[in-house]
């Protein structure tokens, strides 16, 4: 069995065995979710450990880099990232875990709308225990979070309620 913080891409024809693309290796750290970008982009997000990290697929070699990671679970005991989710336009990433609260990030693009960066735009809410999900709505104005605390949370990210 692969290990469970090994990156890998896969590349297979009908009827063949998968071969290995390219490789990332986050040696002690757990990538416990991940979700691809929308509308064809080569980049994709992923929870490793306590961080939200963006990374990147060459279209052409097919090699995987880590373009850059941010903490983004501060729980006092066992921070973990447990979801992170994409906006319909890759504008937004959203990630939930350990701490109860939900990150939301902004994703910077230059001006051919190619993805560079991103950064922690707001913080909302606290769940009593870990968050499970988290998604936002087509057009970016609510965010959702379902915790094991029986709970789900719905903000306004128009004025961050």
């Amino acid at each position: 069995m692969d290990n469970p913080t090994t990156a890998t891409i896969m590349n297979q024809k009908a009827g063949e065995l998968p071969s290995t693309v390219s490789e990332l290796d986050f040696d002690t750290e757990l990538m416990s979710a991940f979700e691809f970008a929308n509308h064809g982009s080569n980049f994709f997000a992923a929870a490793i450990s306590k961080s939200v990290a963006l990374l990147q697929i060459d279209p052409k070699t097919g090699e995987l880099k880590e373009v850059k990671r941010i903490e983004a679970d501060f729980h006092e005991k066992d921070p973990e990232v447990a979801k992170v989710r994409w906006s319909n336009n890759n504008k937004l990433i959203v990630s939930g875990g350990a701490d109860g609260f939900m990150r939301i990030f902004k994703v910077i693009s230059n001006d051919s709308g190619i993805i560079m960066d991103f950064e922690l735009q707001t913080e909302l809410g606290q769940h009593s225990k870990e968050i499970n999900d988290v998604a936002l709505n087509p057009d970016n104005s609510l965010a959702i979070s379902a915790s094991i605390d029986k709970t789900c949370r719905i903000y306004s990210l128009k004025d961050n309620k």
